[in-house]
């Protein structure tokens, strides 16, 4: 119960943190993701137990220059893709039985394009306009809870078949399709409700968020099943680390932005 109570508080902070910030200025949320970019980076470090610097740097440039306006399409949009193309790497390191694979070419782009891009995308999105509206995110992150939250809640009351258990015993196939179930359900009220978008493309982008959300969860469960650890970190009380807390969003971030960038393209 104590553990239950600490987790809601934990979380209940860290969402009003995040909804405030994005709301409140287009500032106050960039400075935000960097910060949260760059604890997302020293924990995937220290889960891997690597010390690699150049990540960093590419952090810190990538924001510099987002931030000075700098980062053309012709710069961006190969580092969109080599996000996508790592993610996907992963997607089927992650189906393979043996560990994902490590290696100094494997660990630097795990580092510099699974971790220190995947915020950056984000604010992307909330500027897919090209003029700031947090909306879009802020829905992102909702699609997120949702899913994770009923995927949790039906899998523990009507869970019996496992989804990845060598990987992640507790997840259910149960589970799974309730998260997906209430995930869609959300995306129909965010095409009705929030003005932007429509429903069709919320609808896509919520299944997306559901499948890659559990995904992206099982990708980091897998690199913790590697190293034998059991939290990144312990930034947020109940919850682990903040890695562990964005798994699912720093994973979806860079195929939704992908899918948007088409749509608006196509459109």
């Amino acid at each position: 119960m104590n553990n239950l109570l600490t987790r809601t508080v934990s979380g209940i902070f860290y969402s009003t943190l995040l909804v405030f910030s994005a709301y409140y200025s287009e500032n106050l949320f960039y400075l935000l993701l960097f910060g949260l970019s760059i604890i997302l980076l020293i924990e995937f470090n220290r889960l891997m137990k690597r010390k690699n610097f150049s990540p960093f740097l590419i952090l810190f440039l990538l924001f510099y220059l987002l931030k000075e306006g700098k980062i053309t399409d012709y710069f961006f949009y190969p580092i969109l893709l080599i996000s996508v193309l790592t993610n996907i790497y992963l997607m089927y390191n992650l189906f393979t039985k043996k560990p994902i694979r490590e290696g100094q070419l494997q660990n630097f782009m795990y580092s510099s394009f699974y971790i220190s891009t995947s915020l950056i995308y984000l604010y992307y999105i909330a500027r897919i306009h090209q003029v700031y509206n947090p909306t879009v995110v802020i829905g992102l992150f909702v699609l997120v809870w949702i899913n994770d939250s009923f995927a949790y809640l039906v899998g523990i009351s009507f869970g019996k078949r496992k989804l990845f258990e060598r990987i992640s015993p507790k997840k259910t196939i149960e589970g799974f399709l309730g998260g997906l179930f209430f995930c869609l359900i959300g995306g129909v009220l965010l095409g009705l409700y929030s003005k932007i978008l429509g429903v069709k493309v919320w609808v896509i982008i919520s299944l997306m968020t559901a499948f890659l959300g559990t995904i992206g969860d099982l990708i980091q469960s897998k690199f913790k099943r590697q190293t034998g650890v059991k939290n990144s970190g312990n930034l947020m009380p109940g919850h682990g680390g903040i890695y562990d807390r964005l798994d699912s969003i720093i994973f979806v971030a860079p195929f939704i932005l992908t899918f948007m960038l088409i749509f608006y393209y196509v459109s």
